[in-house]
């Protein structure tokens, strides 16, 4: 998938025509990834690093404020969010739907199917549907910090570093 964008510092001559600024690996037509790319790495992977940590924040805070329970959480909490996380990620970013809404939905689904998971060969009772809930309400607040901090991942001109690479084309 090719970007078009319009030039960043257009001509006269130049009004209305695009510029082909990336290549389908991210980089520009030479090579160089833009500041862009590396600006939306990093973002994801500081929401990787962040956004189980609310999970485990909001537990420890329910459970009693205390070390013990925050590393607990942590433990369970990471690993969870990594992998349901990444399966979810990919998921949205597959069907081009990367809206808050959609990792909101997404989060509270994966993290409201958790307990039934674990639960399979025990009986269920009405106590898996309340932790069911807690679960989606945690999935889903995570999903949300996901997206929050990783941000809009559409590419605006200003964010165009070396827009001079790439010929015009009409």
């Amino acid at each position: 998938m090719y970007l078009r964008l319009r030039s960043v510092n257009p001509s006269p001559s130049d009004h209305g025509k695009t510029k082909d600024i990336t290549s389908r690996d991210g980089a520009t037509p030479n090579g160089a990834p833009t500041l862009y790319d590396g600006r939306k790495q990093m973002r994801t992977v500081l929401a990787y690093l962040i956004a189980p940590g609310v999970a485990a924040i909001i537990a420890t805070l329910l459970f009693g404020p205390s070390w013990d329970i925050l590393l607990a959480a942590c433990v369970v909490s990471y690993p969870i969010s990594w992998a349901l996380g990444t399966v979810a990620f990919l998921i949205l970013k597959k069907q081009k739907k990367e809206e808050k809404k959609f990792y909101a939905i997404a989060g509270a689904i994966f993290g409201g199917l958790l307990p039934f998971a674990f639960s399979i060969g025990h009986k269920l009772g009405i106590e898996i549907v309340f932790v069911s809930l807690a679960y989606a309400f945690l999935g889903s607040l995570v999903a949300m910090t996901f997206i929050l901090i990783r941000g809009p991942q559409k590419v605006h001109p200003d964010d165009v570093v070396n827009s001079e690479a790439a010929p015009l084309r009409d």
